[in-house]
C-alpha cells in the first residue's frame, strides 16, 4: 500500500532582500504574498522518497546538498531519494550566483534551511495510506515566446505557432475519501509579475491558492519545460503581438493564475479511477553532458577588451567580461569535455519524475515523454541545480543574435554546452527511465 504526506513551511524574506531572475538590482519593498516550502513524502515497500518544491527562482547544487544532508538526519530519507525543485519565480531571493545577475543572498538561504527542512518533517508526519488518481488536459497559461519577427530574430512575443507543451498533468491523493494532497505539473515562465520589486509566487501562487481553496488540501507545483516558454499574458507588446517574456504585473498575474486554475480543475474533477497498489522505486545514476570546445585564447583575450570599458554591475556585458575572464583562466589547466550530474528518478504506478538541473527546453521534454515507457512523464525544470539554460540545437542555430536564452549559457562556467546537449538528454534519460519501468511493472 501506497502511503504519502504533504507539508509546508513559510520561507518568506524579509524586505530588502535582493530579487532575483533579472540582470538589475531589484531590493523587495513590499511582500504581494508568502513564499513556501512544499514536501512531498512517499512511502511503499520499505523505501521512501521526497519531491519537494521551493518558491525560488533557482537552486545551486551546493544548496540541494545542505537540504539533503539536512533532511537525512532529521528523518533518514536516503539523500539521492530527495528531489528539490524551485518554481522558478522571478520575485524571489536570488539564491544562485551569475556573472551579471549578482550574487546569492546567502544569508538569506542559510536563515531559511532548517524551515525547509522542517516541511520535510512535517511531510512524514502526514503520511497515511492513500488512494491516486492522475489526469491529465491541455493548458493555454503558457506559451512559446520565441516569436521570429520579420527581420528574423526573436523577441519575447507570444507564437502559438512556435513549441510549447501545452500538457498539464495533475495527481491527486486521498484517503478514504478525504483529500490529502495534489501536484500540478505544466511548463511555463514564472514572470508575469515583470522586474518591479514586489515579493510573490507569481501565476503559480495564484492557482495554488485557487484550488487549495476548494479542495482544501496542498497543491504541490513542479515547473516542466519552460526555456523559451512564458505565461500567456494579455499584454500588448507593439502592434499585434501580445507579450510572453514578461506581464505588467498583479494584473498578468492573476489572468494567467487563474487560467491555470480552471484548467487543473478541470483536470482534478475528470479523475474516475482510484489506485492504491503503486509501487514505488527510485533510479540513481550519473548522466554525463558534454561541454563544447573552450573558446580560443585569443578570441578571450579580444572579448576581455571589449567589454572591460563598457561592463556594468549586472547585465550581459559584465556576464561576457566575467566568462571570458574565466576563460583565459581555465586554459591555465587541463580542457574539461563533460560534466556529470546524478540522475535520482522517482516514479510511481504509471508516473515518473524526470529532473533537470536548469531551464529545459520542450523540444527535449516532448521527445523524452513521447518514447518514455511510463504514461506520465513528468520532466521538472531547474531540480536538485542550475546550469541556466539547457537547449536545443534548434534554438542555438536560429540564435544568430546571441539571444539572452543562449549567451546567459555563459553565466556561471568558462564552458558553454555542446549543441548536441538535446540528443545526449534525450538518449541518456530514455535509457534510465526504461531501467526503473523494467523494476516496477
Amino acid at each position: 500500500m501506497l502511503r504519502a504526506g504533504f507539508g509546508r513551511t513559510d520561507i518568506t524574506p524579509e524586505l530588502g532582500v535582493l530579487l532575483g531572475g533579472y540582470s538589475l538590482e531589484r531590493p523587495a519593498e513590499r511582500i504581494l504574498d508568502n513564499l513556501h516550502s512544499t514536501a512531498l513524502m512517499i512511502e511503499e515497500s520499505g523505501r521512501t522518497a521526497i519531491v519537494m518544491n521551493l518558491d525560488w527562482v533557482e537552486i545551486s547544487e551546493e544548496t540541494v546538498a545542505l537540504l539533503r544532508d539536512k533532511i537525512n538526519q532529521a528523518i533518514g530519507v536516503k539523500q539521492e531519494h530527495i528531489n528539490i525543485s524551485v518554481s522558478h519565480s522571478h520575485s524571489t531571493p536570488n539564491t544562485v550566483s551569475c556573472w551579471g545577475w549578482g550574487d546569492a543572498d546567502q544569508k538569506y538561504i542559510d536563515s531559511v534551511l532548517d524551515t525547509i527542512v522542517q516541511s520535510a518533517i512535517i511531510a512524514q508526519d502526514h503520511l497515511q495510506e492513500v488512494e491516486v488518481g492522475f489526469a491529465t488536459t491541455e493548458s493555454l497559461a503558457g506559451v512559446s515566446r520565441r516569436r521570429i519577427s520579420e527581420n528574423h530574430g526573436f523577441d519575447y512575443s507570444a507564437d502559438e505557432r512556435e513549441l510549447f507543451d501545452p500538457e498539464m498533468t495533475v495527481v491527486r491523493f486521498r484517503n478514504n475519501g478525504k483529500e490529502a494532497g495534489i501536484v500540478v505539473h505544466y511548463g511555463a515562465h514564472c514572470t508575469a509579475m515583470g522586474a518591479n520589486r514586489l515579493v510573490s509566487r507569481d501565476w503559480c501562487g495564484i492557482m495554488k491558492d485557487r484550488l487549495e481553496g476548494q479542495f482544501n488540501a496542498p497543491v504541490l507545483f513542479l515547473n516542466g519545460a519552460i526555456g523559451g516558454v512564458g505565461p500567456r499574458t494579455n499584454v500588448r507588446m507593439g502592434k499585434n503581438n501580445l507579450a510572453a517574456g514578461v506581464g505588467d504585473g498583479i494584473n498578468s498575474v492573476y489572468e494567467v493564475g487563474y487560467r491555470a486554475a480552471t484548467d487543473a480543475m478541470r483536470a482534478l474533477l475528470s479523475i474516475k479511477e482510484w489506485r492504491k497498489d503503486l509501487k514505488l522505486n527510485v533510479h540513481v545514476e550519473d548522466i554525463t553532458i558534454p561541454y563544447a570546445p573552450l573558446s580560443q585564447l585569443k578570441e578571450a583575450h579580444a572579448m576581455v577588451a571589449k567589454y572591460e570599458s563598457i561592463k556594468k554591475p549586472y547585465g550581459q556585458d559584465m556576464c561576457l567580461y566575467k566568462h571570458y575572464m574565466a576563460v583565459i583562466e581555465a586554459h591555465k589547466g587541463e580542457m574539461i569535455k563533460s560534466r556529470k550530474f546524478t540522475q535520482s528518478v522517482i516514479a510511481f504506478g504509471p508516473l515518473a519524475i524526470v529532473p533537470f538541473p536548469g531551464e529545459v527546453f520542450p523540444g527535449i521534454t516532448l521527445r523524452i515523454k513521447h518514447d518514455s515507457p511510463f504514461l506520465h512523464t513528468l520532466c521538472s525544470s531547474i531540480t536538485n541545480g542550475y546550469w541556466s539554460y539547457l537547449h536545443t540545437r534548434e534554438a542555438i542555430h536560429r540564435d544568430q543574435n546571441q539571444r539572452f536564452e543562449i549567451w546567459s549559457t555563459k553565466m556561471m562556467s568558462p564552458y558553454s554546452f555542446a549543441d548536441n546537449i538535446d540528443d545526449v538528454l534525450v538518449e541518456q534519460n530514455l535509457q534510465l527511465l526504461r531501467k526503473i519501468y523494467n523494476k516496477i511493472k
